[in-house]
């Protein structure tokens, strides 16, 4: 069984689910069509990018823009009051050259949508790969 959860119309097309991770795939198309981009590297190249639903959940993804391919670790560890999708709050990708993944999705806990609250507070620590 798969579901979708989206505040907005999502159309999604299936070829061959055998063979495709199709949940990895919906939340990528629903950060890069909904999502805003909230955490960057110096340089702009790595770029942390979150949707907030209504119902206080956030998807959070990173692109990376760089010509290198990049191993990014998201940590929410330091963060308050999140349910987490992920076993940890500590996340580690691998995210090669001009391309973006999807990290975790949370939960807030408290009732003030996370907007502009320290819930939200955490590192994105990048790495490049040789």
């Amino acid at each position: 069984m798969l579901t979708f959860h989206s505040d907005n119309p999502l159309a999604v097309a299936v070829r061959d689910a055998l063979n495709t991770d199709l949940n990895n795939k919906a939340n990528k198309l629903i950060l890069k069509s909904q999502g805003e981009e909230k955490k960057s590297t110096s340089n702009n190249e790595i770029t942390a990018i979150e949707y907030v639903s209504k119902t206080n959940v956030v998807s959070v993804g990173v692109q990376n823009k760089s010509s290198q391919t990049q191993k990014v670790i998201l940590d929410f560890s330091k963060a308050k009051n999140l349910l987490f999708s992920t076993k940890s709050a500590k996340v580690e990708k691998i995210i090669p050259s001009n391309q973006y993944d999807f990290f975790m999705h949370f939960y807030l806990l408290s009732d003030d949508s996370g907007k502009n609250s320290e819930n939200l507070n955490y590192n994105m620590i990048v790495n490049p790969i040789k």
